[in-house]
C-alpha cells in the first residue's frame, strides 16, 4: 500500500503494520522485526539442546513447519533428515542400548569454569524484557464509547481514492495497521482528523499529497481515505496491579522482576555450562548408531535454518545466495559438509551422554507425575506429544534437571581483562558503525521527506 505519511511516501507490502514514512525507515523497521523473529527462532533452537522450556517452544515452532521440512529432505547420500526425535530413547529419556561409562571416563562437574560476563543480566536488559511483557498484554478497546485522543495508539484500516478511483497501494486490505495519533507518521492533518472519533466508526479523511511526494502519480493530488477505526490500543503500566492480575503467583512487580532476573541468569549459566562442556569434553568414543541418528536430526535442523533464510531473502525481494541447505551450512563450500555434519552430531551426542551421566551419578529422574504436570503447565497438545514423543520430552526435562543440579557447583571466574578490553573495543566499533549508519539513514529520510 502507499504509505500516507509525512511529506513523502513509499510503497510497502499489503497488510504490513508500519508507521514509517520513508523507504529507508520502512526497510529498517522490517529488517528489525525480521531480525527479532530470527533471533527468537535461533534462541529456541539453541535452547532446545540444553533446556526443556525452550525445547517446548521449538516443538511448537516445528510442528507447524513439518511440511516445509518434508519438501526439502532429499539428500543424495546415506544421511537423511529425520523427524523421529524419540528414536533410540527409552521411555525414561535415557539413550537405549548405550552405557555412558563406555564413552565417558570420570566426570567432575566442579571443574567447570564459566566467565562472570556470560552470566550477567543488566538492568537495561531487564527493562527490555518487562517492556516486551507489557506489550504482549496490550489492552484492545473496541467499545464505541471510547474516544480517540492525541497520543493514542490505534488500529485502523483504510482505502484511498483520488477522484473516486482507488489508487495502487492505498488499501490495507482489512489487515489492519497501527498508528500513534500525533506522531506525524502520516500525511499532514490525517491523524488530527481522527481525534474525537470512536472504535467501529467509519471516517472520511481528506488530505493533499505533498508536491514532492515520492510516488509521482500521487504528488500534489487531493485524496480521500475511507478509514475504519478498529480499536484503541492501551499498553498497561507495569506495576503491582498488573502483576497481580497476570502473574498472581508473585506478590509484587519487584518480586516478578527479581524472578525474571534470576531466570535469565540461570538460563545464561546453563548456556555457559553447555558451551564449556562442548569446548572441553571429548568422549572416549561415540556410539555409532546413535551418532548417525544425531546426524539425521542435525540435517533436519539445517534444513529448517536454510528455509528460514530463504523466506527472509524472498520477503525482501533478494536472491538467495545459497543453492541448498548444504551450501548454506558450509558457506558455499568453504567448509567440508561431512566434517561440519559430523562435528555437529558429535557435539549433540556428547551433550546428551554427559547430561545422562550427571543424572545417573546423582540419581536424577523424571517421574510420571512430573511429566504430566509439565504437559499440563505447558499446554502440550496430543499432536505435539505424538510428533516428538514422550521419550524426547523426558530427555529434555532430564537435561534441565541435570543443569540445575550442577549450576551452583560450577566456578564463576572473572572475564580476562584482555578479553574484556577487546569486547569493549568491539562494542565501541559496532556502536560507532551503527551510529554512522543511523545518521546516514536519517540523512536519507530528511532528503526524502523534504525536511
Amino acid at each position: 500500500m502507499v504509505r500516507i505519511g509525512g511529506k513523502a511516501g513509499t510503497k510497502m507490502d499489503n497488510g504490513a503494520n508500519n508507521e514509517t514514512i520513508s523507504k529507508s525507515k520502512q526497510k529498517r523497521e522490517e529488517q528489525k522485526k525480521w531480525a527479532q523473529n530470527q533471533r527468537a527462532a535461533r534462541k529456541k533452537e539453541r535452547m532446545a539442546a540444553i533446556g526443556v522450556a525452550a525445547a517446548i517452544v521449538l516443538i511448537l515452532a516445528v510442528i507447524f513447519g513439518v511440511s516445509a521440512y518434508r519438501k526439502a529432505t532429499y539428500i543424495p547420500d546415506t544421511v537423511t533428515a529425520s523427524e523421529d526425535y524419540s528414536a533410540m530413547l527409552k521411555n525414561n529419556g535415557h539413550i537405549d542400548g548405550v552405557k555412558t561409562s563406555d564413552y565417558i571416563s570420570d566426570f567432575d562437574p566442579s571443574v567447570i569454569e564459566i566467565e562472570k560476563s556470560n552470566t550477567e543480566y543488566s538492568d537495561s536488559e531487564l527493562e527490555s524484557t518487562v517492556n516486551q511483557i507489557v506489550q504482549a498484554h496490550r489492552i484492545t478497546h473496541d467499545d464505541p464509547a471510547e474516544t480517540i485522543a492525541d497520543g493514542d495508539r490505534i488500529n485502523l484500516d483504510y482505502v484511498g481514492t483520488i477522484d473516486g478511483v482507488e489508487f495502487d497501494g492505498g488499501n490495507t486490505n482489512g489487515a489492519g495497521t497501527e498508528l500513534v495519533i500525533g506522531s506525524g507518521s502520516y500525511i499532514d492533518d490525517f491523524e488530527q482528523q481522527l481525534i474525537g472519533h470512536h472504535p467501529g466508526e467509519d471516517v472520511t479523511v481528506a488530505v493533499t499529497f505533498p508536491e514532492d511526494y515520492s510516488t509521482e502519480d500521487l504528488a500534489g493530488k487531493d485524496a480521500e481515505f475511507a478509514v475504519h477505526i478498529n480499536s484503541i490500543l492501551e499498553t498497561p503500566e507495569f506495576n503491582d496491579s498488573f502483576v497481580a492480575e497476570n502473574f498472581p503467583e508473585y506478590t509484587s512487580a519487584d518480586a516478578y522482576k527479581e524472578h525474571l532476573r534470576e531466570e535469565a541468569i540461570a538460563n545464561r549459566k546453563n548456556n555457559a555450562i553447555h558451551a564449556w562442556l562442548l569446548d572441553n569434553y571429548t568422549l572416549n568414543d561415540y556410539p555409532a548408531k546413535y551418532l548417525h541418528h544425531m546426524k539425521e536430526l542435525a540435517v533436519t535442523d539445517q534444513i529448517q535454518q536454510f528455509n528460514q533464510q530463504a523466506q527472509m531473502y524472498q520477503y525482501f525481494g533478494m536472491e538467495m545466495p545459497y543453492a541448498d541447505y548444504r551450501a548454506y551450512v558450509t558457506n558455499n563450500g568453504e567448509q567440508d559438509y561431512d566434517t561440519v555434519l559430523t562435528e555437529t552430531a558429535q557435539h549433540m551426542t556428547a551433550a546428551n551422554l554427559l547430561y545422562q551421566k550427571i543424572c545417573e551419578d546423582k540419581g536424577i529422574s523424571v517421574s510420571n507425575s512430573e511429566y504430566n504436570d509439565f504437559v499440563a503447565e505447558n499446554e502440550l497438545t496430543d499432536e505435539v506429544i505424538e510428533y516428538y514423543g514422550k521419550p524426547y520430552i523426558m530427555q529434555m526435562m532430564l537435561r534441565e534437571k541435570a543443569l540445575e543440579s550442577i549450576r551452583d557447583s560450577v566456578t564463576v571466574v572473572e572475564t580476562p581483562v584482555e578479553e574484556t578490553e577487546a569486547t569493549a573495543e568491539s562494542v565501541e566499533a559496532e556502536t560507532t558503525e551503527a551510529d554512522a549508519a543511523e545518521e546516514t539513514a536519517a540523512a536519507e529520510d530528511a532528503v526524502t521527506e523534504g525536511n
